[in-house]
């Protein structure tokens, strides 16, 4: 066909599909949830690679099914006695190539903290069960899960970090007003003002500070009309 393009095959003419087996490390990470990262949240991401790729994913061989019912219901499938492999099946090679670039990239072990693609799954798993809390987003990178004095490119070229530290705590999330260790102490203070000026009031009436308190609540919800006026003499 590339030496004639007028040549037309036979109508029973089939093109061979050609495939690629990748294996699945996970003997040598047991822990590694490899299977749930290509799949995704209802088989999201299997089927976003196939529709990108133009491809057919599967995950094949020891341990792709569970025993039991769902091996009943799925029957034998050719490389279930073999070691626990993904099988893409394309039309031509430049696709393969594409789908297996993706499978690879999900196939290298990365740190739970570090793994963006496991993030993405999460939260696209908690937008489908209704679950979903919107997210401050980090002014820096655009990305979630982490404070703007955090965020991993803050020592970048176009970046400076603006002056700002608490003077109660000393974390810098936050001014000094919206500290909210602050926000306690405000109101210990209020009290202790507040003591203060009883104790003041009590020393110059030469009563004692319950009386001096009471007394100075009744004017003061006198003038405000909390309190009924005294009746005339």
């Amino acid at each position: 066909m590339k030496l004639n393009p007028n040549y037309v095959p036979p109508p029973d003419y089939r093109k061979p599909k050609v495939t690629k087996k990748i294996p699945i490390p996970q003997d040598k990470y047991p822990d590694y949830n490899f299977i749930g990262l290509i799949i995704g949240p209802r088989g999201n991401t299997q089927k976003r690679m196939e529709r990108e790729t133009n491809t057919k994913i599967a995950i094949r061989g020891r341990g792709s099914v569970k025993e039991g019912k769902s091996r009943k219901l799925q029957g034998f499938q050719p490389g279930d006695d073999e070691e626990l492999h993904v099988l893409i099946t394309a039309d031509d090679e430049e696709s393969l190539s594409r789908a297996a670039t993706m499978v690879e990239q999900i196939l290298v072990p990365v740190e739970e903290s570090k793994n963006e693609h496991k993030a993405r799954q999460l939260r696209e798993l908690a937008s489908i069960n209704g679950t979903l809390r919107d997210e401050m987003l980090c002014r820096i990178c655009g990305d979630s899960g982490h404070r703007i004095h955090q965020c991993p490119q803050r020592t970048g070229a176009s970046w400076t970090p603006a002056n700002v530290r608490c003077g109660i705590c000393g974390d810098r999330s936050h001014p000094t007003t919206d500290c909210p260790t602050g926000q306690v102490q405000k109101e210990e203070d209020k009290l202790k003002v507040r003591q203060e000026y009883m104790s003041l009031m009590a020393d110059l009436t030469g009563e004692s500070p319950a009386e001096s308190s009471a007394n100075a609540y009744a004017a003061y919800g006198y003038g405000i009309g909390l309190v009924p006026p005294p009746p005339p003499s």
